[in-house]
């Protein structure tokens, strides 16, 4: 096995097993996009409703399901913010399932460039 070769550096071995998280990290937020796009799909052929579901929602419902109590800074930006109005702005527009699809492959592109 690669990360059992003692011939290879042990910062090679490190790069290798960081890629994989960040990789099955990113792996596992497209599958959660496409996921989150097919049940509001489903809602919407149920009922006949969109279901939006904006980036900001989708941010404050993770940290409530992490850390439903604690408020932190940017648990209260996303609420009601204050400074960075158009970043706010873009993403209450932008949905979270098309932000869970784009932002890890970004991340890949990005990993690709500058590690190629």
């Amino acid at each position: 096995m690669f990360l059992l070769d003692k011939e290879v550096p042990v910062t090679e071995k490190i790069l290798v097993i960081f890629f994989f998280i960040i990789g099955s990290v990113g792996m596992m937020m497209c599958v959660s996009g496409v996921g989150l796009f097919g049940y509001q799909l489903y809602v919407y052929l149920h009922d006949g409703f969109w279901m939006p579901v904006s980036t900001i929602d989708g941010f404050l419902s993770t940290l409530n399901w992490f850390s439903p109590i604690s408020e932190s800074t940017f648990k209260l930006w996303l609420i009601k913010p204050n400074i960075w109005i158009g970043v706010h702005k873009v993403l209450t527009f932008i949905p979270m399932s098309i932000f869970l699809f784009i932002f890890p492959l970004m991340l890949f592109i990005l990993f690709v460039l500058v590690f190629p």
